[in-house]
């Protein structure tokens, strides 16, 4: 209509009713135009994916059927390769849907690259890709293009200021030889794709018929998985972890199992990598942190425990921004101490990202909650991220455990790792303890605490509670460790010499109680005691008058003196002439308490030269112990 007026020989040439004539006509073709624009935009769409540009599975099947009566015709064969990308669900979450959407468009861009004249690339759903290979003469010429897609995605891929590198699972199928449906050609090689990813991603996997129920199962479980958390379907098991020297549960971890409704008991090696992948391990994750919180505070209720129960953080938990918020959110509902939790990394999570991992875990510490490494020695961790991680215990890989009782090399990596976490002022946890033999050796040369079969597999929670309520040592080691590390308790208060029984008789010490410092020489004559733990105040003697005598008389024992405020300067000289180790103010942090016996008690063995082939060279902490 505008046109109109600009190309008018005189002004006001269209009167009212012509405008409005006008006006409307334009309305018609602009709509008509809009229009027209919707349907070749549906007509689009229903053949080609919308984010990538690439023919979506409706398009797919119509090119692949072309294809097959090609090949019927001229008596070539067809294959049909599906690509998943490894993870990418992980890569999305860390980097953004932006930069996920983007590098979806990059991998089709470099997809349509590779692929020959006559051949077809295609998108199905999220980072799931199809290719026709249309025309083989010969099997070679489908796997030089999977090596090519294998090098190309290997990248780096840039996106803007992101880079990724990248693998995926390739799933093959083969005309005429698996089908000549094109739809169950796509079908099959999914579900081959689906095996690949399966045995860890990074590989290509044929079609084969065995496939078919196999994996067939695996999509039914994948399918369930969806809903078995609202279902309350998982349950978790419980197994012991244990002191070396006495045999007594000191800790527990939290082991996810799934009660599927048809099959049963499904261990978690079978649908943990189908939760991963399909990012269910996150509301999984939470589930199991809040309800391991619930049930120690449940033991703890019952007495029963004092211990960290361990849970297990997988990789997309750890990238999950709100994952110190779950941790909290768990111990605020539970109402239990941070002390009582531990979170266990893997050394693959340590190398991802140090700087952030750092961060995370000071946040972690200041809460009050522990952390352990877990599998070490499985990876490629540097020593020099390890010492400026705060942790509290690292855990030796069962691949090294299985052999050490015959196998020098695993016994070797066993002896080592111990000894670096002493340096580094950690416990070590073995994994996969099954033999009393493997059992010995360990404790024998200083692993504080076992797990494995040895001593129970994972059992249930009644089954937990049933073990922790008999107070007994899972097994009783031939070694004499326990018989070395022998504490003496002085402390006129009876309640107070019964609570650090209480607090310690897990820990694996022989204990000896004195009211006094006549009865607790009596007792240091008898026993080699190797750290004393005395009061201040006592009716007969001062604790630093006393522990000064001990040093005296027995110069290797370690002092450690429980003082009120009022008696600090006294104290604080005792320790800087050499007569006290450590000190602590009543009433004292019962972890800290633990800490400084542990550190004494290594302490005692170095100086007596019963640790001296694995803990020489600068003393057995970190900070020379200080």
């Amino acid at each position: 209509v505008a046109l109109l007026f600009l190309y008018a020989q005189i002004p006001d040439v269209f009167d009212v009713g012509e405008m409005r004539l006008l006006e409307e006509l334009a309305g018609d073709i602009s709509f008509a135009l809009d229009h027209i624009a919707k349907e070749e935009r549906i007509n689009y769409l229903a053949y080609y994916d919308a984010l990538t540009g690439l023919p979506n599975r409706e398009l797919l099947l119509d090119r692949l059927h072309q294809n097959i009566g090609f090949a019927q015709r001229h008596g070539r064969e067809v294959a049909v390769v599906c690509l998943d990308l490894d993870r990418f669900k992980i890569v999305n979450d860390g980097l953004g849907h932006y930069v996920g959407d983007k590098l979806l468009q990059k991998v089709s861009g470099l997809l349509s690259d590779i692929l020959r004249q006559g051949d077809t690339a295609g998108r199905l759903v999220a980072d799931k890709f199809v290719i026709i290979v249309s025309d083989l003469t010969e099997t070679a010429t489908i796997m030089s293009i999977v090596e090519q897609i294998r090098t190309m995605l290997s990248g780096p891929i840039e996106v803007g200021a992101e880079s990724a590198h990248l693998t995926a699972s390739v799933g093959i199928s083969l005309y005429p030889q698996d089908s000549e449906d094109p739809a169950v050609l796509i079908k099959y090689a999914e579900l081959a794709m689906y095996q690949a990813k399966e045995q860890g991603g990074n590989q290509h996997v044929l079609f084969t018929a065995e496939l078919d129920t196999r994996v067939s199962e695996r999509l039914r479980l994948q399918n369930r998985l969806d809903t078995a958390l609202e279902a309350g379907e998982f349950v978790l098991y419980y197994q012991p972890q244990v002191n070396a020297m006495s045999g007594v549960i000191c800790g527990m971890e939290a082991l996810i199992r799934w009660r599927h409704p048809e099959y049963g008991l499904v261990p978690p090696g079978q649908f943990i990598p189908i939760a991963e992948e399909s990012g269910m391990i996150v509301p999984i994750g939470k589930w199991v942190l809040r309800e391991a919180c619930r049930q120690n505070q449940a033991w703890r209720d019952e007495e029963l425990s004092g211990f960290p129960i361990s849970v297990n953080l997988s990789v997309a938990q750890f990238r999950d921004r709100s994952l110190l918020d779950q941790v909290r959110q768990a111990l605020d509902e539970s109402g239990l101490d941070p002390h009582c939790l531990e979170l266990e990394l893997t050394e693959s999570m340590m190398m991802e990202n140090p700087e952030m991992l750092i961060a995370f875990l000071q946040r972690t510490r200041e809460m009050g909650v522990k952390i352990a490494i877990d599998d070490f020695g499985t990876g490629y961790s540097s020593l020099n991220y390890l010492q400026r991680l705060p942790l509290d215990r690292l855990k030796v890989d069962y691949s090294f455990v299985r052999d050490i009782t015959f196998d020098p090399a695993s016994a070797s990596i066993c002896r080592a790792i111990i000894a670096i976490a002493h340096n580094l002022r950690l416990e070590v946890v073995a994994e996969g303890v099954e033999t009393e033999g493997q059992a010995s050796y360990l404790a024998r040369h200083y692993c504080e605490n076992l797990q494995g079969f040895y001593f129970s597999k994972p059992v249930p929670a009644e089954e937990a509670t049933a073990l922790l309520r008999r107070h007994e040592p899972l097994a009783k080691l031939a070694n004499d460790l326990g018989a070395r590390r022998t504490l003496l308790v002085v402390d006129d208060e009876e309640n107070v010499r019964n609570a650090l029984r209480r607090l310690l008789r897990g820990d694996g010490y022989q204990i000896l109680v004195a009211s006094g410092a006549t009865e607790a020489f009596e007792l240091m004559a008898k026993h080699e005691v190797g750290v004393i733990l005395a009061d201040q105040r006592m009716p007969d003697m001062s604790g630093t008058e006393f522990l000064r005598r001990v040093k005296d008389i027995y110069p290797d024992s370690m002092r450690v003196v429980l003082s009120g405020y009022t008696d600090l300067e006294t104290v604080t000289a005792s320790v800087n002439q050499g007569s006290v180790y450590k000190f602590l103010v009543k009433p004292w942090d019962n972890e800290a308490l633990r800490e400084i016996l542990r550190e004494a008690f290594w302490r005692y063995e170095l100086s007596k030269g019963i640790a001296a082939d694995w803990y020489s060279g600068g003393g057995a902490f970190r900070n020379g112990g200080q």
